[in-house]
């Protein structure tokens, strides 16, 4: 894929698209929102503990893909199309999906932590409509993430290919947009959320926030190093 010039924005549900929004006022902080989100920063802690505990197995299932990647289509590519607006786009495409298969395979491993941290997430209700909203929005997205199926990259490479890089496959259509419902709107992540909260914490759980933003970043940066290093070691394989 000669998209890689278009290296296209990660996103993954533990990651990439931080949600900044203006904090509930003091008023509505009622004492079961405030009971609320100290249960929420507690089940967004041990998620990210076990995120970070996970590190090497993550990294692990990444290379296992692209490994197969390598030894299950070698030199898909072959010859340079030319770049008209329409095969642009069907590079474009075909490259998200391999980012969309990167990330699906570093989440195989966090599955677990993910589901119990929506479990316990979903059982929380606030009386601030933002919050609540927000919320709701988070978990079906992330949920939706979690039954996407990773896609025949392969298969779906060569048939661009065999078209001349002016079709997609009905599974790359299908994927595509499966994945693009769970990522609009942007999805907050856990800390994105936390910060929604942040009128409802006392001073020793904003702590706690600011720490847990730490671990995050530290989270994100590993992670879009280890897709972003993989997605080159596949265009290497492929070309």
């Amino acid at each position: 894929m000669r998209a890689r010039r278009l290296l296209p924005r990660v996103v993954l549900a533990i990651a990439l698209a931080v949600a900044v929004a203006a904090a509930p006022s003091a008023r509505a902080a009622t004492p079961a929102d405030r009971a609320a989100s100290r249960a929420y920063l507690g089940a967004a802690s041990d998620a990210m503990t076990a995120f970070a505990a996970d590190a090497s197995r993550e990294r692990d299932s990444v290379l296992a893909f692209v490994k197969r990647v390598a030894a299950t289509c070698p030199a898909t590519e072959v010859g340079e199309p030319a770049h008209s607006n329409a095969q642009v786009r069907i590079d474009e495409t075909l490259t998200n999906e391999t980012v969309a298969d990167l990330a699906l395979a570093a989440e195989r491993p966090l599955r677990g932590a993910i589901t119990t941290f929506l479990s316990r997430v979903s059982r929380l209700h606030f009386g601030e409509a933002s919050i609540e909203r927000v919320l709701r929005r988070a978990v079906r997205q992330y949920r939706a993430e979690l039954v996407l199926a990773p896609t025949h990259l392969c298969a779906d490479i060569r048939f661009a290919r065999a078209h001349r890089w002016r079709r997609l496959s009905p599974a790359s259509r299908r994927f595509a947009a499966a994945f693009a419902a769970t990522q609009s709107p942007p999805q907050p992540t856990t800390v994105g959320l936390g910060r929604r909260m942040r009128a409802l914490l006392g001073p020793s759980e904003r702590r706690a926030l600011r720490r847990l933003a730490a671990e995050q970043s530290m989270v994100d940066t590993r992670l879009g190093r280890l897709i972003s290093n993989e997605l080159n070691a596949i265009f290497a394989a492929l070309d």
